[in-house]
């Protein structure tokens, strides 16, 4: 028969003893995860339903043979670096160049003045632009070319400035390039008119007031500068608007009366010029008979003649001292005057002549040559001749009658 017997424990057996009852209670109500076996839906199905953020690590296989303690293994926390989008390179900011050419000269840069009448054309150039170029300023046409000329522009008027712009644009933005044209303002003078009266059919004028007889017929003429019309009163003297011209259908006073002949001209910058003349027809009309001789002294080509007092045959005469004759010209041009002078000249359409003469010796002097009139006066100024029409000429001739 075998016995048991108990003795009692001491305190250092109970204390291993109480230990070694805790650790198989954990070992056996413990989940087998905590004790470094993978979860079976891990190990067996090859994915970690209910750990999220977590892979299968399949070498682990039913226990984990690594500090970790699942088989499915945490998925990085860093998120890999993207690859960065490559930048499109920069267009290429595009360029403009414009340039003038006036009257055919060769093409440049900057602003210009020119006179009127003369002729602009324009040029443009450009770089990286693609999409064209556009033209702004009076006549100023690109039709979207990059590059070209444009030879239709409208020039500004007088006194007046364009300023023409060419923009050019392309990927890398927009480009312009202006320029100035200003026109100069072209002087204007005052206008000036002048009436004359002709009692020979127009072979002779004169400026002044005359007398007449009752059988004169008289033909009236008037001639202007910068002037834009001109009309005409007093015995139906009529202009018809015209700034120069003649009137042979005058009505002529009665005999004993007068009629004062009157011009009006308006300039070109809105001023007036006048002028008139008065004619007279006498009661009664007688002409002094006059003989003449040819004397062996002349000027400018042209004889002299001494004026006699009597009737009969002529007896030449003799005078101590030749008699001279000078005619001389000054010319208005570009608003200068060109300074007295002899000589023959030629002038541009708008200039303007004065005729001076002087002489010795001399009692009167005529002058000929259109509107040229010296009013028998031995020297003097005449500002109311006739300039030639274009393209033609004119002799004035002084003739002066000796003492």
């Amino acid at each position: 028969m075998m016995s048991i017997i108990f003795n009692k424990p001491n305190f250092l057996s109970s204390l291993v003893l109480s230990v070694f009852f805790v650790l198989i209670s954990l070992f056996v109500f413990m989940p087998k995860e905590a004790l470094g076996q993978c979860p079976g839906q891990c190990a067996y199905s090859g994915s970690c339903y209910g750990f999220p953020n977590y892979t299968y690590q399949p070498q682990y296989n039913n226990y984990c043979s690594n500090p970790t303690p699942y088989c499915c293994a945490p998925q990085p926390t860093n998120n890999p670096t993207p690859t960065p989008t490559p930048t499109p390179p920069t267009p290429t900011p595009p360029t403009a160049t414009l340039k003038k050419s006036i009257n055919g000269s060769p093409y440049n840069i900057g602003d210009a003045a020119i006179n009127n009448g003369d002729q602009v054309s324009l040029e443009w150039e450009s770089t990286y632009a693609t999409d064209g170029c556009i033209g702004t300023g009076s006549g100023f046409y690109t039709l979207g070319a990059e590059s070209g000329e444009d030879t239709t522009i409208t020039e500004p008027d007088p006194g007046y400035s364009t300023t023409y712009t060419v923009e050019c644009t392309g990927p890398g933005g927009t480009a312009s390039s202006s320029l100035t044209i200003t026109t100069n303002a072209v002087a204007i003078s005052p206008p000036t008119v002048t009436l004359e009266a002709s009692t020979d059919n127009g072979n002779t004028y004169t400026d002044q007031d005359i007398d007449i007889s009752s059988s004169d017929t008289v033909q009236l003429k008037w001639r202007s500068t910068s002037t834009v019309s001109c009309s005409g009163s007093g015995g139906d003297f009529s202009t018809g608007g015209s700034t120069s011209g003649t009137d042979d259908t005058i009505t002529e006073p009665t005999t004993g009366n007068s009629v004062t002949y009157y011009i009006s001209c308006t300039g070109t910058d809105g001023s007036s010029a006048l002028d008139n003349l008065t004619i007279a027809t006498l009661t009664s009309y007688s002409q002094s008979s006059y003989s003449y001789f040819q004397s062996s002294y002349y000027s400018q080509s042209n004889y002299s003649y001494s004026q006699s007092s009597y009737s009969g045959n002529p007896t030449p005469s003799t005078p101590s001292t030749p008699p001279t004759a000078t005619l001389q010209k000054n010319i208005f041009s570009n608003g200068n005057w060109s300074g007295w002078s002899e000589g023959d000249a030629t002038i541009n359409v708008g200039d303007q002549v004065r005729l001076q003469w002087s002489s010795t010796s001399t009692a009167s002097c005529s002058g000929t040559g259109s509107g040229f009139d010296t009013g028998d006066s031995v020297s003097g100024i005449d500002d109311d001749i006739y300039e030639p029409a274009v393209g033609g000429s004119e002799i004035y001739t002084v003739t002066c009658i000796i003492n």
